[in-house]
């Protein structure tokens, strides 16, 4: 049954070369899903203490193609609108440092690659003539309790809406998918009516998510790869290579679609990670095709390094 699943998910499966730039049609293919919505969610399944250099890179690429072609003009991250505000100042008018201002940011963000991002839109900000590019933080409150957050973020996000913006949303898995969700890790466990859930009930199929998978995780050798309750266990049975895996497509077969329908649970890594019980820390949904309209997975992947200070890059870079 599991060989029949992958051969037939293998099929359905476009591949992603990281080896050297996405091409435009790839891109293309990758970010059609969003191409009308308001709010597109790139879904995390790891980050926290284990940021992923590959799936932020992925970000980077899909967010630059959704606004250069697209018509997006926002993005979205999971930190205080305050200290996010400071960033958006120096993206948007010119003010202060962004090296500076970016080491505010909540440790999951401080990244070479979010860094880029800011580096980017600021650049593109000076040099276009077209409405600058917004950046926001979608967490309204210090503190705010764990079962609260979801509220404020979407909140946050149809008040982007409400004002015309179409936002690009850099998220974590547990808060932007479309069902209700359990979350466990380490013995805890917490049901949750995620953001995403209240953004798909506003905007119907206005939102859209996809969630960025991993299997292993090369630079962290405390982190095993995803024991075979995952569901990241028979995505990295399909292919060794990145590959996009559009829920939508008519070329899904039936048997894979009927997998895709079952109840699932995908590794959750946030804030917290106790590598005794790896794969304790889990997200679980109705359903891979109830939660997401795709996936983007990786059977390896390349860890992240959390930076004190960036690398500056030339203008050119960022293009």
């Amino acid at each position: 049954m599991r060989k029949t699943i992958c051969t037939e998910l293998a099929k359905a499966a476009k591949h992603l070369d990281f080896m050297k730039r996405l091409d435009a049609a790839a891109l293309d293919a990758l970010t059609r899903p969003f191409r009308e919505a308001n709010i597109s969610a790139l879904a995390l399944t790891v980050r926290g203490v284990l940021p992923i250099r590959d799936h932020q890179r992925l970000q980077l690429k899909i967010a630059k193609r959704l606004i250069d072609h697209c018509g997006y003009d926002t993005v979205a991250v999971e930190d205080l609108s305050a200290t996010v505000d400071a960033l958006d100042a120096s993206v948007n008018r010119g003010r202060g440092d962004v090296s500076t201002e970016w080491q505010a940011l909540w440790p999951a963000l401080r990244t070479q690659e979010i860094y880029e991002l800011l580096r980017w839109i600021r650049l593109r900000n000076q040099s276009d003539r077209r409405p600058p590019l917004r950046l926001i933080g979608i967490k309204r409150h210090a503190g705010t309790p764990a079962d609260r957050l979801d509220e404020e973020f979407s909140r946050s996000l149809l008040d982007c809406v409400a004002r015309g913006a179409k936002v690009v949303y850099f998220a974590g898995v547990a808060h932007a998918a479309r069902s209700p969700v359990r979350v466990t890790g380490a013995g805890e466990t917490a049901d949750r009516q995620p953001a995403g859930l209240s953004l798909s009930s506003a905007l119907g199929s206005a939102y859209r998510a996809i969630a960025l998978t991993v299997g292993s995780v090369t630079g962290l050798s405390n982190v095993p790869p995803a024991g075979s309750s995952l569901q990241e266990a028979v995505l990295s049975a399909v292919s060794s290579r990145p590959y996009w895996l559009d829920f939508q497509s008519q070329s899904i077969a039936r048997r894979c679609r009927q997998w895709l329908e079952l109840p699932a649970k995908l590794r959750c890594v946030g804030p917290r990670f106790d590598a005794a019980h790896a794969d304790s820390y889990a997200i679980h949904v109705p359903s891979l095709i109830e939660a997401f309209d795709g996936l983007v997975h990786f059977a390896v992947a390349e860890a992240a390094e959390y930076l004190n200070a960036p690398t500056v890059l030339h203008a050119k870079e960022h293009r």
